[in-house]
């Protein structure tokens, strides 16, 4: 059999599918003789892939067994004559693949299509007793098509998500999709009419379908897949799989409806979209793992490509199905792709036996300090890797490709250098006629020291398009911390306003960027307006995180000051405030041209969670422990010390509560009509009548200090190496009264009364009287605020799905329905009779293939 089985792999007509390849070639005579055949007789010698990945449900381990179980019940089903450790030989089954006759997309005839449903029609006949035993789980009553979808849900969790979430299970946090997804879908299956169960081939798509000659009926291969249940399962599967036209759809629907007994079709008009939306939910992590590994195997744009409209297409049928809320754009896919596929290729991933994800990026060169200090081992040179010696220019290593190094606008132009050439030139030279003005300069303060002095030609990293430059040096020469470093087929521009860091050094940020694609789920958060991801990068002592922008933000509340500003100014201050420290700041792009990724903005911060960066974060999202309480008071009272001027210099404008409440009104007054239209049907004024509401209120004008505007369970970390909170995410700084950031956050997190009172007592003794007077008649106004606030801001979120992954966006719009009393209580207005029901339809998404009415 081994010496067969090698000459089927060898030698035999072949054609591979996701889980096995198939192989056909006659029998030799020894082994005919085993197998009771004649010799020459043909037979198929299917092979298990290797490589393949679990993305499909199985309910029974081998397809051997399900074969000799049906074929006694069904004749046109292959016979497994003879099977091993990762192989079986089937009889082979004469006729041409439908897909063949019958591409995807295409109307299949009538008389086919009426042959496809009898087809399933016989299958489904089969009872349970001819069947090998039913796993442990499954539906005690064989009519139970509720327990029945549930059970699937289930499977698919445990069988496909759970086995490749370690691996791949970033790129679904990355693009929105939550880790219980397929948990949740089981708890929203709704009612669904009995129906007794039947055997259910479970993958009947064009590829399986065998056409024989003329006169005979169609056969069907490819069983590996059958199950025990509900037939409008293998109903819809067959559907979504056979990929018909839409016009045809109903046809055959029909047509299978006419096939069946009638036990089978009731309740198909109501039911059959609840088992096509799972289908969509499931297919979702089928193509996104197949597209990941595709790329692993071969990365260049036509995969790309593919890859991405693969799992566009997924996302757009399973976004409403999983309640995703929206549905990436193809940019955005294409990006989370891309930055797999190189992670992939420059970790050195094999197509066979991978190794984990995130662990080590290639080699580079001793990480030094802006200083000179090393901070780790040294490598050996990398292809355009920048190289630092303990007092020299950065060097380029023979034959290696080169390093790009831009200029700030503010740089020399030098004569007779062409456009886009980089050289080296002072911080101060004067512009010489003549000169390009596309030049590249390098310069300014801050920059590394070139030994050799003015005029002398000194190599440097650097290319512009495909062709490597010499710089000459120009008076007092200098390298700018500024320029574009590539490696490893990423490359990111420097963004000068955030300087090389001392233990972060440029080198190691590429090194980042690498890592930041193969990053586990455990190590990728998607917020409401950020995706980071956690990396340790070798030669770095501490842990860093990779932010970057959604690529879709649909947040109302707006961004007054740039985050990187604001914790650079809390660092510069030195107050005892626990903040990320920002290490660096830029846009990433493809080495190569070919690809459309470019100009992709990150940050990268210190990463403040837990040490074992394979435990996550901790949140007090229940609320705050006394102990945390009096740290975060305190910290409140630290950023009053912090010199907020450089980051907003117009922020000492008076009167900040007539400031906030026109910001809330220009936000009602900008949401989209269909939220505008659903606030005034539950009762919410709108802007003009919300103006006149608000101006009813006044509070006293204190001094301002820097805010950080978001203090939500999920932007304080908890931590036992230090202050028992650190606060993360300050993309919604502002500057204005501290009494308005402590009272947010009492909204935006559960407080218990005598958390409340604990916390106003201590804050009113740390900070100086100019920021505490007459606090207690001006908090539950800007309380009030934010429960209206919140009325309009977690309609507008159900409405437009944004943010829905976010979890604290999810909590927020789960409990509506409260959020909408209290605002309409505390505006004096009274909501509408029929709120309560919309506020639920709203808060609990619908059940399976329903559409929100």
């Amino acid at each position: 059999m081994t010496a067969f089985l090698a000459r089927a792999v060898a030698a035999g007509e072949s054609s591979a599918g996701f889980h096995h390849a198939d192989h056909v070639l006659p029998l030799t005579e020894p082994l005919a003789r085993m197998l009771g055949r004649e010799p020459g007789t043909l037979v198929t010698v299917r092979v298990r892939r290797a490589d393949e990945v679990p993305v499909v449900i199985r309910t029974w381990p081998g397809e051997p067994e399900i074969l000799r179980a049906v074929r006694a019940v069904l004749p046109r089903v292959p016979e497994c004559l003879a099977e091993g450790e990762g192989f079986a030989v089937h009889s082979y089954v004469e006729g041409t693949p439908l897909a063949e006759l019958c591409g995807p997309g295409k109307p299949v005839s009538g008389p086919l299509l009426k042959e496809l449903a009898e087809l399933l029609a016989a299958v489904v006949q089969v009872r349970g007793t001819a069947l090998p035993p039913l796993p442990p789980g499954w539906p005690s009553n064989h009519t139970d098509s509720q327990g029945f979808l549930r059970t699937l849900a289930h499977l698919a969790d445990r069988q496909i998500r759970r086995p490749n979430w370690s691996r791949y299970g970033g790129l679904f946090v990355a693009l929105g999709v939550p880790e219980d997804a397929l948990l949740r879908f089981a708890d929203r299956v709704p009612s669904m009419t009995r129906r007794p169960y039947g055997l259910l081939h479970g993958d009947l798509h064009r590829g399986n379908v065998v056409v024989p000659a003329a006169g005979e009926r169609l056969h069907c291969v490819g069983w590996e897949l059958a199950c025990y249940g509900d037939p409008l399962h293998d109903l819809a599967v067959h559907l979504v799989r056979m990929r018909y036209p839409g016009h045809q759809w109903d046809e055959a629907v029909e047509a299978w409806a006419g096939a069946v007994r009638p036990a089978a079709v009731a309740g198909l008009a109501r039911d059959l979209r609840h088992y096509v939306a799972f289908e969509h939910a499931q297919s979702l992590y089928a193509e996104l793992i197949r597209a990941a590994r595709t790329l692993e195997d071969t990365f260049d744009r036509p995969a790309l490509d593919r890859a991405t409209t693969a799992v566009h297409t997924a996302f757009r049928h399973a976004a409403k199905p999983l309640c995703l809320g929206r549905v990436p754009e193809r940019p955005e896919i294409e990006r989370v792709l891309f930055r797999r596929g190189v992670a992939a290729r420059s970790l050195g991933e094999a197509p066979h036996g991978r190794a984990p994800a995130g662990t080590e990026p290639p080699p580079r060169p001793t990480a030094r300090s802006a200083s000179g200090t090393s901070t780790g081992p040294a490598a050996p040179p990398v292809a355009g890797a920048l190289m630092r010696t303990p007092a020299g220019p950065p060097v380029r290593p023979a034959a290696s490709p080169v390093v790009r190094v831009a200029a700030g606008p503010a740089a020399p132009v030098v004569a007779g250098v062409p456009a886009g050439t980089a050289v080296l030139g002072t911080s101060a030279g004067p512009v010489v006629p003549g000169a390009s003005d596309e030049s590249a300069v390098a310069g300014g303060p801050g920059a590394l020291a070139v030994p050799g002095g003015a005029g002398s030609p000194v190599e440097v990293s650097a290319r512009v398009g495909a062709a490597p430059v010499v710089g000459v040096a120009a008076g007092p020469a200098v390298l700018s911390a500024a320029g574009v470093f590539e490696r490893g087929g990423v490359g990111w521009v420097v963004d000068r306003r955030v300087g090389e860091h001392a233990e972060f050094p440029y080198d190691a940020v590429v090194d980042a960027l690498l890592l930041e694609g193969a990053a586990p789920a455990e190590r990728v958060f998607k917020g409401a307006a950020h995706l980071t991801t956690v990396l340790h990068v070798p030669g770095t002592r501490f842990p860093v995180v990779v932010r970057r922008e959604a690529t879709v933000v649909l947040r109302r509340e707006p961004s007054f000051l740039s985050e990187h500003a604001v914790l650079q100014a809390i660092e510069r201050s030195g107050v005892p405030v626990a903040a990320p420290r920002v290490l660096a700041l830029g846009t990433s792009h493809a080495t190569d041209p070919v690809y459309r990724y470019r100009g992709d903005r990150f940050t990268v911060h210190t990463y403040e969670g837990a040490r074992d960066l394979g435990g996550r974060p901790r949140h007090p999202v229940h609320g705050l422990l006394p102990h945390e309480a009096d740290c975060l008071v305190d910290q409140l009272a630290a950023l009053t010390g912090v010199d907020y001027a450089p980051i907003d210099p117009v922020a000492d404008r008076p009167r900040f509560h007539d400031w906030l409440c026109e910001q809330l009104v220009a936000l009602v007054a900008g949401l989209p009509k269909e939220s505008q239209r659903l606030a005034r049907f539950l009762g919410l004024p709108d802007a003009p009548r919300l103006r006149e509401i608000l101006a009813r209120h006044r509070v006293t004008d204190r001094a301002p200090a820097l805010l950080h505007g978001d203090l939500n369970p999920w932007n304080l970390v908890r931590r036992d190496d230090g202050p028992p909170l650190t606060l993360i995410d300050w993309e919604l700084a502002l500057v204005g009264d501290p009494l308005y950031d402590l009272v947010r956050h009492m909204h935006l997190t559960p407080t218990r009364p005598e958390i409340r009172d604990r916390m106003f007592r201590r804050w009113q003794t740390r900070l100086p009287e100019r920021f505490t007077r007459n606090w207690q008649q001006d908090w539950p106004v800007y309380r009030w605020i934010e429960t209206v606030r919140s009325a309009y801001v977690d309609l507008d979120r159900s409405v437009t799905g944004a943010s829905l992954d976010a979890p604290n966006v999810r909590r927020a719009v789960e409990s509506y329905a409260m959020t909408l009393a209290a605002a309409t209580a505390s505006l004096g207005l009274s909501s509408r009779h029929r709120a309560p029901r919309l506020t639920r339809a709203l808060a609990w998404p619908p059940g399976p293939g329903s559409v929100p009415s």
